[in-house]
């Protein structure tokens, strides 16, 4: 379906656009294949898209129509990570109260970089999707319309071990025209249906091979 292409698309659309950035700004966009994996800060920032909803109003299409309007959202979710300098397990080893606060202070810090990348990583994805260059997403004119990207949300940092983890989401909409093409089925095999001796039974009825209903 037309939503599939449209999802494909903004992967793709992402990717490419987030090679041209500066170094210290570029992402990993999973599924983006051609995507050079090697480079730090494609590792530590990342965004996935989702096929998230779709509404089909009626007002958009018929029973027995061809072409049908899809109003489908994609879930955009991005991850930043950063590594704290002093090691956030010591918040649990800590014996005293200076062994806590220093190593505390490793997180807010760890906390305050995730931040502030993801801040950037939401202003770049932003600036990707909405740019009048990619409107269509190199899909050809006519295949999405109304684009748009709306209700970002971040999460709170979360240490993994000496890892700080931000997520944060967003939503990306537009309109699309769906064709009605239908589904090929599978023919069937045949199948025996005889009937003999069914509870003492003395008229044997036996069907055809295939058939059901005969007698």
């Amino acid at each position: 379906m037309q939503f599939q292409q449209v999802r494909d698309a903004i992967i793709a659309t992402l990717g490419a656009d987030s090679a041209a950035l500066p170094a210290v700004n570029q992402f990993r966009v999973i599924s983006y294949q051609r995507q050079a994996e090697s480079a730090v800060s494609a590792l530590n920032q990342s965004i996935q898209v989702f096929y998230n909803a779709g509404d089909f109003p009626k007002s958009g299409g018929s029973f027995v129509g061809d072409s049908v309007k899809h109003k489908p959202t994609f879930r955009l979710e991005m991850t930043v990570a950063s590594k704290a300098k002093g090691n956030l397990s010591g918040l649990e080893a800590a014996t005293t109260p200076a062994e806590a606060s220093a190593a505390l202070a490793t997180f807010f810090e760890a906390s305050s970089i995730v931040d502030k990348a993801m801040d950037q990583l939401w202003s770049d994805v932003w600036n990707i999707l909405m740019d009048a260059k990619n409107e269509t997403f190199d899909l050809p004119i006519g295949a999405i319309s109304s684009r748009w990207v709306s209700g970002f949300q971040k999460d709170n940092p979360t240490p993994k071990g000496e890892i700080v983890l931000l997520t944060a989401n967003a939503i990306l909409s537009c309109d699309v025209d769906e064709e009605v093409i239908g589904v090929t089925g599978t023919l069937g095999v045949d199948f025996d249906v005889t009937v003999s001796d069914i509870n003492g039974d003395t008229e044997q009825k036996t069907g055809t091979a295939g058939t059901l209903g005969e007698t």
